[in-house]
């Protein structure tokens, strides 16, 4: 079943953004792609490399050290971290794929087949479920799969060229980004195969990525290009602009702290990598 859009929501007008000052910029390894959650234990995975080959890094945020490195195929593209601890990896190979791992190690706990390309994992809240969103460059869908290896309800078809998602309200709310700069904020009914009309908002032009703050209160979009990057801070239950913060340039991911002060903004080129910390304020 296909995904009902209500356009709604206020244009974003454009805004001065105060140059980039980050509380705190960690090194990170060259070829940063993705980042999984912050940990309360002050470590947070990330997903590096080249086409050739890749590799899952630990790094602890307090002490900016590496602490484990983990070879994986060079199709991972995309990492998430449970509150529980679990990581999934996404692979975007032609049939797809999600490799669950422990948290810890990072060593492989098991694997399932997605059915095409991913392009980009959310955590679900309950640290068992996780949303895939995959497509195949005629088709976009999103997927609810379970780490246990429970049954899963059939996935749902979502918009085109949709490059990510976040999961709010255990998993009752899914927030769609689209390259055109749109969020698609879509209920869900009692399975992830049953949608309920969904609403649109425009966050900006150049749309990366985005988070959802801990208490989902607020959508943090990455957009810009080059030298002229920020992240909107939409507030998700009147889908309005509150403010704009800064980003660095060659931004390629962004992700919220566990009490909601601050945001991780992700720099990763094929020679520079690094992880810079800004705060959210009021």
């Amino acid at each position: 079943m296909g995904i009902v859009v209500a356009a709604c929501g206020g244009p974003v007008h454009p805004a001065k953004v105060a140059p980039p000052n980050p509380n705190q910029i960690l090194p990170a390894p060259a070829g940063l792609i993705a980042g999984g959650a912050p940990q309360a234990n002050g470590t947070m995975w990330l997903l590096a490399g080249a086409a050739s080959a890749r590799t899952l890094q630990e790094i602890n945020l307090l002490t900016a050290k590496i602490v484990k490195i983990v070879p994986i195929n060079a199709d991972a593209d995309s990492v998430v971290e449970s509150s529980g601890g679990l990581l999934a990896v996404g692979y975007a190979s032609p049939g797809g794929a999600v490799e669950f791992r422990n948290g810890s190690s990072g060593a492989l706990v098991h694997a399932v087949t997605i059915g095409a390309p991913v392009k980009a994992i959310a955590d679900g809240g309950d640290s068992t479920t996780f949303y895939v969103l995959s497509g195949n460059g005629t088709e976009d869908s999103v997927s609810a799969v379970s780490s246990v290896g429970s049954p899963e309800p059939p996935g749902v078809s979502v918009p085109l060229a949709t490059i990510a998602l976040a999961v709010g309200n255990a998993g009752g709310q899914l927030y769609l980004l689209q390259n055109s700069g749109t969020v698609v904020d879509t209920p869900l009914g009692p399975a992830i195969g049953q949608p309920l009309a969904s609403a649109s908002f425009f966050v900006g032009n150049g749309a990366v990525q985005l988070a959802l703050s801990a208490d989902g209160s607020l959508l943090f979009v990455l957009k810009g290009s080059g030298n002229a990057m920020n992240i909107g801070v939409f507030n998700v239950d009147t889908e309005q602009q509150r403010k704009v913060l800064p980003a660095p340039s060659n931004s390629i991911d962004v992700l919220a702290s566990i009490d909601g002060t601050h945001i991780y903004v992700l720099v990763g080129t094929p020679t520079v990598g690094n992880i810079q910390v800004y705060p959210v304020g009021r």
